[in-house]
Order: C-alpha cells, then sequence, then structure tokens
C-alpha cells in the first residue's frame, strides 16, 4: 500500500512538473511571438515612412524639372511679347482723353488712302466717341469727313506777306471738325502760340488753364491758355498743340490775327526769302 501512495505521488509531482514546464515553454513562445511582431511592425512602419519621403522627393524634384523647362520658358517669352507690345505703343506725347490716330474706331482696313503729297488735301471727321481726327493720308470710307486744301504740303516753301518788316503767315487752325485758314505774325520773340480772342471764338478751342502776357507796349494782361488739334504752317503740321488767347484794342489796325512763336518755329528750322517773300524750311 505504502508502494502505491509513493508511485501515486511520484506521479502526480511528475505532472505537475510537467505541466510547469508545458506552460513555461508556451509563456516563451508567445513571448518570442511578440517581440519578433513588434520588431516587425516598426520596421514596417519606417518603411512606409521611408518609401513616402522618396515618393515626395520625386514629386518635389518633377515639379522643380516642370517649372524650369516649362513654366519658366513661358513666363519669360510672355515678359518679352509684353515688352514689345508696349514699346510699339509708346508714341509722341497726346492730350487727355485722346487715342493715337491708328488706334481710333472706324479706320479700319476699308479706309481708302491717299497720297501724302500731291493731293494738297486735309481730311477731318468724328468717330463714335465724339473725337475729331485729321488726315491728309487717309480717312473712312463710312463717316461725314471734310475736306480742305492743305498750306503747300508738297513744297518746301511758303509764300508769306512782308509788310514794315513783319512776315505774316497763312496758318491752318483745326479743332472739333473744324479747319480755320488765318494769319499769324513770325514772331521769333513769343514763346508760344498767340492768337486774338476773335480768331479764337472762331476756332473754338478747349480752355486748359488760365495765364499771363507781356504785350508790346509793355503791359500785363490776363490770357486764356487753349489747345487745339492741329496747327499747320506750310508742309509742317503740330498736333494737340497749346496756344494762348486773349483781347487785344484796336486788332482792327492790324494785319493779322496772332502770333506764330517758338513753341512751332523751334521745331522746323527755316529761312525767309525776303527778295521773293516765301519761307523756305530747312
Amino acid at each position: 500500500m505504502e508502494i502505491l501512495l509513493s508511485i501515486i505521488l511520484i506521479a502526480a509531482v511528475t505532472l505537475l512538473i510537467v505541466y510547469h514546464m508545458v506552460v513555461a515553454a508556451a509563456r516563451h513562445e508567445t513571448k518570442k511571438r511578440n517581440f519578433f511582431r513588434r520588431i516587425h511592425e516598426r520596421n514596417e512602419k519606417r518603411r512606409q515612412q521611408a518609401i513616402a519621403a522618396y515618393n515626395q522627393m520625386v514629386i518635389k524634384y518633377k515639379l522643380g524639372q516642370f517649372f524650369l523647362t516649362r513654366v519658366l520658358p513661358a513666363l519669360i517669352a510672355l515678359s518679352l511679347v509684353f515688352i514689345v507690345i508696349r514699346h510699339r505703343e509708346v508714341t509722341s506725347p497726346i492730350a487727355p482723353g485722346r487715342q493715337p490716330a491708328q488706334e481710333h474706331p472706324g479706320l479700319s482696313d476699308s479706309t481708302t488712302k491717299q497720297p501724302l503729297r500731291g493731293q494738297g488735301k486735309i481730311y477731318s471727321w468724328t468717330d463714335d466717341s465724339g473725337i475729331t481726327h485729321f488726315s491728309n493720308t487717309k480717312f473712312p470710307e463710312n463717316r461725314n469727313v471734310r475736306e480742305q486744301a492743305e498750306l503747300s504740303a508738297n513744297q518746301k516753301e511758303t509764300a508769306v506777306v512782308i509788310q514794315r518788316n513783319q512776315v505774316l503767315v497763312p496758318v491752318m487752325i483745326g479743332h472739333n471738325g473744324k479747319l480755320v485758314k488765318t494769319t499769324l505774325l513770325l514772331d521769333t520773340g513769343c514763346s508760344g502760340l498767340f492768337l486774338h480772342d476773335d480768331l479764337a471764338g472762331l476756332v473754338n478751342p478747349r480752355t486748359i488753364g488760365r495765364g499771363k502776357a507781356i504785350v508790346a507796349d509793355g503791359r500785363h494782361v490776363d490770357t486764356e491758355i487753349c489747345a487745339v488739334d492741329l496747327i499747320q504752317v506750310g508742309p509742317y503740321s503740330e498736333k494737340n498743340i497749346q496756344v494762348e488767347t486773349s483781347h487785344i484794342e484796336n486788332k482792327e489796325k492790324l494785319a493779322h490775327n496772332g502770333l506764330l512763336g517758338m513753341a512751332f518755329l523751334k521745331k522746323h528750322p527755316f529761312q525767309i526769302d525776303y527778295k521773293r517773300s516765301v519761307i523756305v524750311w530747312q
């Protein structure tokens, strides 16, 4: 009996020992699997981060290449085109509210071209915006065009009247569609152009300010500073030119209607042939 109990006790102890060994082995295997799983997950996360960083670098590189090879050349080309267009748009100074003659509405490809020399005509018309245009080369066919003879447009000489050492010059003044032929006294001592008030009333120039002037007897007189669309003397013309006007006493005794001064003359060198009574333009 004692032997049987000893055997049972030994068997129980053996089973207990085996059980603990199996449980310990299972726990060890679980810990090992968890350890390797954590390492794999950490390595996978790092791999995904490395892939994402690489993809971002590739995208940045491709965007940089696209900007350098496509966008930047296009911007440079557009800038050059803009500079060329702006350069071509540069013209001589034009009064506020006016546009270059070549861009006026109504002057299209159907415009009838006239020779610059030989016809001796000045044409004027008003566009849809109410702006008056002058030309001695072309005019629109679909406008009410006014025509008037041009002063010696094909010559380098202009016939003048010389009285008591005064040179009286024929001048054409155009404004707001009206052309007025008059006579001005050539005066190199006058800085600008001066019109008597009755002539100014006929031309009806645009007033832009007030001023002062010194007349022949030394008096100071008030003047109106105005602008006219066109002044032509001989073969030369000036557009959008500034003039002064004022009331002149006893002007009916004068043989002229104003002064042609250096504002025009300094741009167009000339000589006076007193024997032939002509201005020879240089």
